[in-house]
């Protein structure tokens, strides 16, 4: 069986599962260095499998891992993501939200504060969160 990414779903399923997704205030994924330099992430118990983060968002995690680590990232690296709307004690950076993309409906740029990349955060952010957060916090941890 081929595991897909959520956009690989049909709108019918994606309507389900976007139900079923609980509503909470605070993420944390397991993301990995893909073969083609993104990073990817998977929530199994909602059918996402190998989502990418892209658009700007691989850069600063890029930067991440080597702030945290010392040393470049290589594919099969991991890092712990927790995203929250609550700010933590502890985060890493703060995202803000710049504007809705222009190409893509509901998917909007955020800015990194404390790397200075913007990053592109694509609809999904709706699905885990009900709704586009004005600021999210971010702490990375190595696995």
């Amino acid at each position: 069986m081929k595991l897909n990414t959520w956009w690989d779903l049909s709108k019918a399923s994606q309507a389900l599962i976007s139900k079923a997704v609980p509503t909470k205030n605070t993420w944390t994924l397991i993301i990995k260095r893909h073969s083609n330099r993104e990073w990817i992430f998977s929530l199994p118990q909602f059918l996402t499998f190998n989502e990418t983060l892209c658009g700007g968002t691989e850069h600063a995690i890029d930067y991440w891992y080597t702030e945290i680590t010392g040393e470049n990232p290589e594919v099969g690296d991991r890092l712990s993501m927790t995203v929250t709307t609550d700010r933590p004690d502890g985060f890493t950076t703060a995202l803000t939200l710049k504007e809705e993309c222009p190409q893509y409906a509901s998917s909007h740029f955020y800015f990194d504060t404390i790397s200075d990349y913007t990053i592109w955060l694509c609809p999904y952010l709706q699905v885990l969160f009900k709704s586009v957060p004005k600021t999210l916090w971010v702490t990375f941890k190595t696995v």
